[in-house]
């Protein structure tokens, strides 16, 4: 696939003004209000080799305002990026996982394995019973999407998964609702790591360790789902996003909040704008998750020694974090 847009050479350019635009000033730095800042140091990096990449795949950035980079575990490296696309302002959060030293786990509202949930609850939560569980959690985002009904209190329950939806071997979900959902990240009990279709998951569930489908394929084996729209009109809407994506050599995943519904800070991104950004940090494939008020990434606190900890790092839009039916966590190997 080939870089959109724009032509060679006005890229290099852009690249080589990013110190230009990572030295912004106080115009550019968000409100203190709701600000999630970490309680770890965090430096500004003025020569992101995400940020690199990004420009020189894809178009969508026109401007950078602020980069951050950390490597928080080995394998392990977090990026938050303040950017402006051609239509507004955006914050997108990005952990580049080396499947090779870290690996998935889905996670459930209470801590649930060989049974189905039926009640939700928030993903730092669940990041909490996932580690309690003896897994140790670096990153955690929300994941897929549900069938469910509300009563009269407002107070849900989950009637199933519309996605494939493994944890720890056991099936939760073998079914798919339709096509839509059938894109899935996946585990096998050898610890390989992939995003395929769920039919072909499927011919190989004895296999699966872990799973969990969202709604789109934003990016297959190299190429743009031109037709994602038609799943739905609010995918052509910007909203926050969360999405999961793997390089081409299946040695990278990477993790993605994008997030919105915040004017001058963060408006979010339409569907095609994800995919464009998930090309442009190097998916190969790439899976589009629930997104809106459900959007959310967390991380482990490496300021809490004696306990798990975990913090909100990006602004959920509905200004504190969604209970969900499930969610997709980076830890380490056992």
């Amino acid at each position: 696939m080939i870089k959109l847009g724009r032509d060679y050479w006005s890229k290099l350019l852009l690249i080589g003004l990013i110190f230009g635009f990572v030295a912004c000033g106080s115009k550019d730095e968000p409100s203190k209000e709701g600000d999630n800042t970490p309680s770890f140091p965090v430096t500004t990096d003025t020569t992101s080799i995400l940020v690199k990449k990004i420009l020189s795949r894809t178009d969508l950035v026109v401007k950078v305002n602020r980069v951050t980079t950390e490597e928080r575990y080995p394998g392990l490296v977090f990026s938050e990026i303040d950017f402006h696309t051609a239509k507004a302002r955006q914050h997108a959060y990005v952990a580049e996982v080396d499947v090779n030293k870290l690996t998935i786990a889905t996670t459930t509202p209470f801590g649930e394995v060989n049974t189905m949930p039926t009640k939700v609850n928030t993903i730092p939560e669940q990041t909490k019973y996932l580690e309690n569980s003896g897994r140790r959690v670096h990153v955690a985002v929300n994941g897929g999407f549900w069938v469910y009904e509300k009563d009269s209190k407002g107070e849900t329950t989950l009637i199933k998964p519309k996605h494939l939806f493994w944890k720890d071997g056991y099936p939760l979900s073998d079914w798919w609702q339709d096509p839509n959902h059938e894109f899935t990240v996946y585990m096998t009990k050898d610890g390989k790591v992939d995003i395929d279709i769920a039919s072909n998951v499927i011919k190989h569930k004895a296999d699966i360790y872990q799973a969990l489908g969202g709604l789109g394929c934003l990016i297959k084996r190299g190429v743009f789902n031109d037709g994602i729209s038609s799943i739905g009109t609010y995918l052509c809407d910007t909203h926050p996003r969360t999405a999961i994506g793997l390089s081409e050599d299946k040695q990278t995943l990477y993790v993605v909040v994008v997030d919105g519904r915040r004017t001058n800070y963060a408006e979010g991104l339409d569907i095609y704008e994800l995919a464009d950004f998930m090309w442009g940090i190097g998916s190969y494939d790439a899976v589009n998750y629930d997104g809106g008020g459900s959007s959310i990434m967390v991380l482990r606190d490496e300021d809490e020694k004696a306990k798990a900890s975990f913090i909100v790092r990006n602004r959920p839009s509905d200004g504190s974090p969604r209970a969900v039916g499930n969610g997709l966590a980076i830890v380490e190997k056992d």
